[in-house]
């Protein structure tokens, strides 16, 4: 299949659902209580979700289940929370109420690259507590030296419950941990409690200010040349593939830096749209043949690359993973991937319920794209394995630190081999 049909088949893979965010406002008033979304959602799955049997489910008989709780649900929140628990009975990822905030902050206004007033960090709730898991380059928590892997102890001096934070879009059919932003508006200011190591000596407080920014200008803020043992590696991070940046900020990495020894490419976190991982793909991509008169072909940048995968690495960039081995581009470092690779149709698998939240349901059979492999449910593994365990990590990254190490050795196994070194 052609790069340009497989665009055309994937062209609503992950769809709205990927656009990833930071910190979005609180609701000053409770919605009014509207239990019906169950059932619109229950109905619109019924109609257009892509396997008939609902993959082994009986559907008329979740209804049943979950309605009672719905309409015991005290608010919307505990409605929308039954309802993404009903998805998760499908066991499917693209199957998800995205939250009528998230559909403001990040759809409409996310596209056109806005800056969103955020802290630029990320809560996982775990086990032991809500531990940060992202935080964006150049954003305010970067600055105040926030650090991965720091356990959130207070807000304001309150401990920190998920009903007070925001929770980001959810596939409970996939399962794993949950998670969530702290709210926030544009010049907002929190005082904040973390502990970095489990002691009383390892706690600090901070006030954090919120203030605009977007994954785009993280992209962009973060990428940088590593040097190890007289080499020097490119590094960029595609916090999604949409629009045109990703390609830009990783073409323009290379045009600056025309002396590297080799790329890393790290594509943990959400997808995007398929077209712009395959233009992404094209840069490295030795068998690229351009089908427009006088382009060149082959890839723009051929010395030894490495791309970075976890159990984030969802939808496209999952077609990115797995297109990086088929086509020999290089090694994948990390985890073995989310296993989100169902498709979207934009006509049918998006649907606006009566209380403005956004109902995503997946219609399209994704196998017969990547040969029958069957991603969905399952992942894309990595070459080189790397655990990576989250709480007090202190900042540290194991999955970067082994793709520098086996970026390294590839650049220096291809030196041995082209006669460079004696």
């Amino acid at each position: 299949m052609s790069p340009r049909a497989r665009a055309s088949l994937l062209g609503s893979l992950c769809g709205l659902a990927c656009l990833l965010g930071g910190p979005v406002a609180a609701d000053d008033a409770l919605p009014p209580l509207d239990p019906s979304i169950l059932e619109q959602a229950w109905q619109r799955v019924k109609s257009a979700f892509y396997d008939p049997n609902y993959h082994g489910v009986d559907w008329d008989k979740v209804l049943e289940r979950y309605r009672p709780r719905a309409q015991a649900a005290l608010t919307q929140r505990e409605v929308r929370e039954v309802v993404t628990e009903m998805l998760g009975e499908l066991k499917a990822s693209h199957t998800e109420l995205l939250e009528p905030l998230y559909m403001k902050r990040f759809i409409e206004e996310g596209p056109r690259q806005l800056p969103v007033p955020q802290f630029g960090m990320t809560l996982t709730r775990l086990e032991g507590g809500f531990f940060v898991s992202r935080i964006l380059p150049g954003s305010s928590s970067a600055a105040a030296g926030i650090r991965r892997g720091d356990r959130l102890v207070a807000i304001e001096g309150r401990p920190p419950l998920a009903e007070r934070l925001f929770p980001l879009p959810y596939e409970a059919g996939l399962g794993g941990p949950r998670s969530y932003l702290i709210p926030c508006e544009k010049g907002t200011e929190v005082g904040l409690e973390f502990e970095r190591t489990p002691t009383p000596l390892g706690r600090y407080r901070l006030r954090l200010r919120a203030h605009g920014w977007n994954e785009t200008d993280a992209a962009w803020n973060g990428r940088r040349v590593i040097e190890v043992d007289g080499l020097r590696f490119g590094y960029v991070q595609i916090f999604h593939l949409l629009g045109r940046q990703p390609f830009y900020l990783t073409h323009d990495m290379i045009v600056r830096h025309p002396h590297l020894d080799g790329m890393i490419v790290d594509l943990r976190g959400r997808g995007g749209d398929p077209e712009v991982a395959e233009k992404l793909l094209s840069i490295f991509d030795r068998s690229r043949v351009s089908d427009r008169p006088r382009a060149p072909s082959g890839a723009f940048f051929s010395k030894p690359c490495v791309a970075l995968i976890d159990r984030g690495t969802r939808s496209a960039k999952e077609l990115v993973a797995f297109e990086w081995r088929r086509r020999k581009i290089g090694a994948l470092v990390g985890q073995t991937t989310r296993g989100a690779f169902l498709g979207v149709d934009t006509a049918s698998g998006f649907m606006k319920l009566s209380d403005d939240s956004v109902l995503m349901v997946p219609g399209i059979d994704m196998r017969a794209v990547v040969g029958g492999v069957d991603i969905e449910g399952e992942g894309v593994p990595p070459d080189v394995a790397v655990e990576d365990p989250l709480p007090y990590a202190n900042g540290e990254d194991p999955i970067l630190t082994q793709g520098i190490k086996t970026l390294r050795d590839l650049v220096q196994a291809s030196k041995r081999h082209a006669g460079a070194w004696h």
